[in-house]
């Protein structure tokens, strides 16, 4: 993060997504190999011990200000940011003892609905730059509205390749503490 002395703002920005509670149709991803019961049979005619979560990553940078609230530290206020990257996510498959084959290797591929595209990202918050330098921190929200289809070839609970092309919308509580990099005036030497 890049701060201007105009309060402006310069981010380039990475981070990961976990998950562990899916929604909507990641529901039904094994619903064509289902049981009677919603459970998967494993190699040895048991019931597979399968977990899913969500998982992925957004690439991108966005640019901001900050909005003082008082002029004792006009450092410190109101931000507001807004930009865009990359955004990919799927579904992770996680089988106890990789005993079930329908799940395994390449075929799981065909159940993780991997999707990627552009994503517009949005922040507000609160971020706080202390006059001593000590204590640096900010707070907000973070919104993101991904534009994305499906990188799979094919789908295996569609029984076809995912042609469609969606809307992902996350958000997050983000905080975090600021380590400055302060850049000094050099001193002025006459000579005379």
């Amino acid at each position: 993060m890049l701060k201007l002395k105009n309060n402006y703002i310069i981010e380039l920005n990475a981070g990961y997504i976990f998950g562990n509670q899916l929604r909507g149709d990641a529901t039904h991803i094994f619903d064509s190999i289902e049981t009677s019961n919603g459970s998967l049979i494993n190699e040895y005619g048991e019931y597979a011990k399968i977990r899913t979560f969500e998982r992925g990553y957004f690439a991108g940078a966005r640019t901001g200000k900050i909005f003082p609230l008082c002029k004792k530290n006009p450092n410190s206020g109101i931000i507001v940011m807004a930009g865009g990257g990359i955004l990919q996510h799927k579904i992770r498959i996680e089988n106890d003892g990789n005993n079930t084959p329908q799940i395994l290797g390449d075929y799981k591929k065909g159940y993780d609905k991997m999707s990627y595209g552009f994503s517009a990202t949005e922040f507000i918050g609160y971020m706080y730059f202390s006059q001593n330098q000590l204590m640096n921190f900010y707070a907000g929200v973070e919104l993101y509205q991904g534009f994305t289809k499906s990188g799979r070839s094919y789908d295996y609970s569609l029984m076809k390749k995912d042609t469609q092309e969606r809307i992902d919308l996350l958000y997050s509580i983000k905080a975090g503490w600021i380590f400055p990099i302060y850049s000094r005036v050099p001193d002025k030497y006459y000579y005379y």
